[in-house]
């Protein structure tokens, strides 16, 4: 019988970047492995290539690349996000926004700020989230909303604040209390220059100074000039005092921290987490949990990092994961005793393609399939 001839595809290496995979054995001269099918290529593997100086590998495959499967995920996404429930609750984010700014616009002018309108606010987003609690914390986690940051970050930390809340069963009227603290407590950032709150490089020590000070401004301007009851100002005033005692700014620990400003304190770390910053960018729903849920009782409540993680998931509803078949999906549901097996619907298939139709996968009962990896939907 003939022998099949092979045709290898040389490479050269000076091409070869770290992260790089190939769907068959790349092989150095002489038929050494350079490195395994669906294995990714090393930093450390290039500079033994080029320590050995060797120009050229060879592979009778090609690189794998997740391009074909990119493609079409933002039409995708778009299309999902354009359900009846989603549109409802973007209306809700989106006049909820527009009445803040509004409102902290008044403030920073020193105008007269009405209340009344204000807690209809409140109750508005506390009954929605409860209605719609999966969908709001897609629109956190999506992060597409950038026209004002500080109005962003005050309605999302609210989101997230009241969804920790609901975890932990919070009662009815420290709820209200919950959501109000939350929407106001970086209202003092509306008396800090946008010099400084937008600065792209490190911060002096002076304007550091002038950063933490917005918590006691907003006390002030919760307690005093918007005449809240104290419980509401002091969420304003404590939301980055840590665990440990090395907050600001009066370095209170533990308990001794209000427990509604503990909730605020987690809640505004994560939605900070997932919006992207002037000096970096966002992280995507996993590595926000994990960033926060790995803290240690360092900076936070353990007892609410936990209820974060219970009430969210470490992969949280509407994030992009790939499976271990090369399937890619969007999380639709969480199972509390098993958050690495969420379901998940399938969106495109393992050779790039939009699925025909829908088909969701519960890994909890699926225990062949596990979730490869999270994908950033803004980096396609």
């Amino acid at each position: 019988m003939e022998k099949k001839e092979i045709h290898y595809n040389q490479l050269k290496v000076n091409k070869i970047k770290p992260g790089m995979k190939f769907n068959a054995p790349v092989y150095m001269d002489e038929g050494l492995m350079f490195v395994p099918a669906n294995i990714s290529v090393k930093k450390k593997d290039i500079e033994m290539l080029e320590t050995w100086e060797i120009v050229n590998v060879y592979t009778e495959g090609k690189q794998i690349t997740d391009d074909s499967i990119q493609m079409d995920l933002p039409k995708i996404l778009q299309k999902n996000d354009e359900s009846t429930q989603q549109q409802v609750c973007l209306n809700i984010y989106n006049k909820v926004c527009k009445n803040l700014t509004a409102k902290f616009n008044n403030i920073s002018g020193n105008n007269y700020f009405d209340k009344k309108e204000f807690n209809e606010i409140i109750n508005e987003i506390l009954i929605s989230i409860k209605k719609y609690k999966n969908e709001f914390l897609n629109i956190v986690i999506s992060g597409n909303q950038r026209k004002n940051r500080l109005i962003i970050h005050s309605v999302n930390c609210t989101i997230i604040s009241i969804i920790v809340g609901m975890e932990l069963k919070v009662t009815r009227y420290r709820m209200l209390d919950l959501a109000t603290g939350a929407l106001l407590h970086d209202i003092g950032k509306t008396r800090i220059p946008d010099v400084i709150l937008n600065k792209k490089e490190n911060l002096i020590e002076a304007e550091k100074k002038v950063i933490r000070s917005h918590s006691l401004m907003s006390y002030k301007i919760i307690l005093k000039q918007l005449k809240y009851p104290m419980d509401q100002a002091q969420i304003g005033l404590y939301h980055h005092e840590k665990w440990n005692g090395k907050g600001y700014p009066r370095g209170l620990s533990g308990e001794k921290i209000p427990f509604l400003a503990r909730i605020v304190a987690v809640a505004d770390s994560y939605v900070a987490l997932v919006d992207r910053r002037p000096y970096r960018n966002k992280h995507i729903g996993y590595n926000a949990v994990k960033v926060i849920t790995g803290d240690n009782g360092k900076h936070y409540d353990p007892r609410i990092t936990k209820s974060l993680l219970n009430a969210v998931g470490l992969h949280p509803i509407g994030s992009i994961v790939q499976l271990n078949n090369l399937y890619i999906g969007r999380v639709i549901e969480n199972h509390k005793n098993a958050v690495l097996r969420p379901k998940v619907e399938l969106l495109i298939n393992n050779i790039g393609k939009k699925m025909t139709s829908s088909k969701v996968i519960n890994l909890y009962n699926n225990k062949k399939l596990f979730i490869k990896k999270a994908v950033d939907p803004a980096t396609l």
